[in-house]
């Protein structure tokens, strides 16, 4: 087996995305630890060019990576994740009010009065 280089341990949990057909461009943070795994996508174009994602990327693996050395890596690993979990999008459209006439159902809320409906 081939000996590591410095380089080698430097860029490991990092993987580097160029590709020209994708809309992203920069560095992969991944860390897989007890059977939880950490994953952060560090855009280009957020930390002014490769060099600054690169850094930001090193950064946070190292972050990560020393709050393992002191607590179990599965807390730690599922608390960076929850950090940087995207809040879901709010795409959920105003419900239509119901037809004239039409019963509520019970247990929702009107749309128009904003009040508990009255169920049947």
């Amino acid at each position: 087996m081939a000996k590591k280089t410095h380089r080698q341990y430097l860029d490991k949990n990092l993987t580097r995305y160029t590709r020209d057909k994708t809309s992203f461009q920069g560095w992969r943070v991944c860390i897989s630890r007890q059977g939880t795994m950490f994953t952060r996508y560090i855009p280009d174009r957020v930390y002014g060019g490769e060099e600054g994602a690169k850094a930001a990327a090193l950064a946070l693996r190292d972050e990560v990576l020393a709050a393992i050395a002191t607590r179990p890596a599965k807390e730690v690993l599922e608390e960076y994740r929850l950090k940087f979990q995207r809040a879901p999008k709010n795409d959920a459209k105003e419900t239509p009010a119901p037809a004239e006439g039409a019963q509520p159902i019970p247990g929702t809320v009107s749309t128009t009065t904003g009040t508990p409906a009255q169920g049947i």
